[in-house]
């Protein structure tokens, strides 16, 4: 690592050469109650540029609580013209949430329901256990074996390459890689899944890429 950081302090150079000085600098403390910090981490939020926002907090100070309400409020965001028909979502009303575990995900799902939002999971349809602890698909192993190999499980299998579907698709509920209501404004998924969550979230949407 050290090697490696003294070759890109050397490579660096102008802007970027500013951007690592600044980076290095130690930052002072900041005297503030909780409720402050909570209430600024959610100004970052929901205030964020186009861009990449980095926000680096010790634990429990409510970063995935702050991406949640924000979510709620730009998922609550009316058309800018009255005359706007269809189900498409006005401009900077989507978020996306990448976290690191499926049980996470389900829980900011809940969390956004109970917050009186809807939000859409994307899932690997071979994390998906049965009611026994089983994996739902019944060709784990080859299904692991193809996406392994970069291929798409769903065409391979699912869906039998548009010929022959899996005996078991009317039941499987793995399959389709999604669950929730097709309009809904908020998306969440593993990190794996980043790339579908970013083109979800569009050029105007938030991507909350958690820990």
């Amino acid at each position: 690592p050290d090697v490696a950081q003294a070759i890109d302090d050397a490579t660096a150079t102008g802007q970027e050469r500013q951007i690592r000085k600044l980076a290095n600098q130690p930052v002072p403390p900041i005297e503030k109650s909780l409720e402050e910090i909570r209430t600024d981490l959610l100004e970052v939020i929901r205030k964020a540029p186009q861009g990449v926002t980095i926000v680096q907090t010790d634990c429990g100070l409510g970063k995935t609580q702050g991406g949640i309400e924000v979510a709620c409020e730009r998922a609550a965001k009316e058309h800018a013209s009255p005359k706007a028909k269809g189900n498409r979502a006005p401009l900077q009303s989507k978020t996306c949430f990448s976290v690191d575990k499926n049980s996470l995900a389900q829980e900011i799902v809940q969390r956004i329901d109970h917050h009186g939002g809807s939000a859409r999971r994307f899932f690997g349809p071979l994390s998906v256990l049965n009611e026994k602890g089983k994996y739902e698909c019944k060709y784990h192993k080859v299904a692991t074996a193809l996406v392994n190999g970069g291929q798409s499980m769903q065409r391979e299998l699912c869906e039998g390459r548009g010929t022959l579907r899996c005996e078991h698709y009317a039941t499987c509920k793995a399959k389709d890689g999604v669950e929730g209501p097709d309009d809904a404004r908020i998306t969440i998924g593993s990190h794996a899944l980043v790339n579908a969550l970013n083109a979800e979230a569009g050029s105007t949407g938030l991507l909350i890429i958690d820990e």
